[in-house]
């Protein structure tokens, strides 16, 4: 089975190369969910041409229809729609090691230092996407529900922090991204 995903050109400011794109499963077609092995590891992605691309499964909850899928797209236009294709009901597919040619790691490219998900809102996972390995420990945060799939609630002195916490190293820009729920006021 596969599911055609669209990028429409409309949504891309200028050409995107190297992009990770996000797919909602909650907004795959009907039969999905019945389709899917519930490892996730049926799941594939190729470009409209039939290459496949790097995707990380970051949750699959087939009982509730939900999860998080990200891709990578080689190039996104702003002015053609671009298509992929999402595979799965594959029975006999095997997962793919996290560093494999299409494996997790593999979405995000070296401009990325350490990408987080933090899960499901039920299990806290500092685990980073990216081939860097700059894995958080958490220090009492809890695990909550989140825009996209999990996140973290602080209060007190709770935290999370990286294994490394001075990578990466220099005093070149950065730039950070985070959804963030702020309660009461500061």
């Amino acid at each position: 089975d596969r599911q055609q995903v669209i990028v429409r050109a409309s949504k891309v400011p200028s050409t995107q190369t190297g992009f990770p794109v996000y797919v909602n499963l909650a907004d795959m077609q009907t039969g999905f969910f019945t389709h899917v092995r519930s490892d996730g590891c049926d799941i594939r992605v190729t470009a409209a041409d039939g290459t496949e691309v790097a995707s990380e499964l970051v949750v699959l909850d087939i009982a509730g229809s939900a999860g998080e899928l990200w891709f990578y797209a080689p190039s996104l236009s702003p002015t053609a729609d671009t298509s992929f294709f999402v595979y799965y009901g594959n029975a006999s597919a095997s997962c793919y090691a996290a560093n494999a040619a299409y494996g997790s790691q593999n979405v995000w490219d070296s401009h990325y230092k350490a990408v987080y998900h933090l899960k499901d809102g039920t299990t806290l996972s500092g685990a980073d996407s990216t081939s860097n390995a700059q894995h958080l420990t958490s220090n009492s945060a809890i695990p909550i529900p989140a825009e996209l799939d999990g996140g973290a609630n602080f209060t007190g002195t709770q935290y999370l922090q990286r294994s490394n916490p001075s990578f990466p190293s220099g005093t070149a820009a950065r730039t950070m991204s985070a959804w963030v729920k702020v309660s009461g006021s500061a």
